[in-house]
C-alpha cells in the first residue's frame, strides 16, 4: 500500500500533468486560428493590428 507522501505527490505530478496539456492544447488551438487568419488574410496582403494601423504581410509571415 502507497503511504501518503506518495499519494500527494502522485496527486501533484497528475495534475501538473494534466495543467501542462491544457496550456499546450490552448496553445495548438491558438496558433491554428492564428494560421486560418492568416490563410484568410494572405488574398489581401494587408493585416490590421490592436492599433488598427495596417501592417504588411509576406506570405506566410507577420511583420511588425
Amino acid at each position: 500500500m502507497l503511504n501518503k507522501a506518495w499519494l500527494r505527490l502522485f496527486r501533484f505530478l497528475r495534475k501538473d500533468l494534466e495543467h501542462t496539456h491544457l496550456k499546450y492544447h490552448n496553445h495548438m488551438m491558438i496558433r491554428n486560428q492564428r494560421y486560418l487568419v492568416f490563410q484568410y488574410l494572405e488574398k489581401y496582403r494587408t493585416v490590421t493590428d490592436s492599433n488598427d494601423t495596417i501592417v504588411r504581410v509576406k506570405k506566410g509571415e507577420i511583420t511588425g
